[in-house]
C-alpha cells in the first residue's frame, strides 16, 4: 500500500508550516504530467481549497456557491470540480474545491487539503518528531 512520507522532520518547521506535500491539480487533462504544487494538510479545513487565482489560471469551471465558516468569518465561496493527483500515493481522485484568495492573503501556499480528501486516506502524525505519513485505506488502492 503506497505511503507518503511527508514532513517536515523538523519539529519547529513542522509546527510552523504545517505538513506539506506536493499534488499535481486540473481537469480533464492527464495530471503527471502537470507541475508540483505544494499543498498544506489541514484536519481543520472541512473542504479542500485552491487559491481563486490558480483556479481560473488552470480553467477550472465553478459548480457551486456555497457559504463556509472559517475561524474568523462566515461567506460564500465558489467551489469547482477539480482533479487532484498525489504523486507519493499514485491516486488521483475528482473532488470540490472551494476557491479563497489564498495568496491575497499572505498564505503562501495555493492548495489546501481538507477532511473531505483526507477521508480516503489514513493520517499518522507525530508532533514529537515531526514526522507525518499519509496512506491509502485498503479500499481505495
Amino acid at each position: 500500500m503506497p505511503i507518503a512520507n511527508i514532513g517536515p522532520l523538523d519539529r519547529s518547521l513542522l509546527i510552523q508550516d504545517g505538513p506539506r506535500l506536493d499534488v499535481k491539480i486540473g481537469f480533464n487533462t492527464p495530471l503527471k504530467d502537470k507541475p508540483a504544487i505544494p499543498a498544506l494538510l489541514d484536519t481543520g479545513a472541512t473542504y479542500c481549497c485552491i487559491d481563486l487565482e490558480l483556479a481560473g489560471r488552470l480553467g477550472l469551471k465553478q459548480i457551486d456557491a456555497r457559504k463556509v465558516v472559517g475561524a474568523h468569518e462566515t461567506k460564500c465561496i465558489p467551489f469547482f470540480i477539480t482533479d487532484i493527483f498525489i504523486p507519493e500515493l499514485n491516486k488521483a481522485w475528482r473532488e470540490e474545491f472551494g476557491g479563497l484568495p489564498l495568496e491575497e492573503n499572505g498564505f503562501d501556499l495555493k492548495v489546501i487539503i481538507g477532511r473531505f480528501l483526507l477521508s480516503y486516506m489514513n493520517l499518522h502524525y507525530e508532533g514529537g518528531t515531526g514526522r507525518v505519513q499519509l496512506e491509502l485505506q485498503p479500499s481505495e488502492t
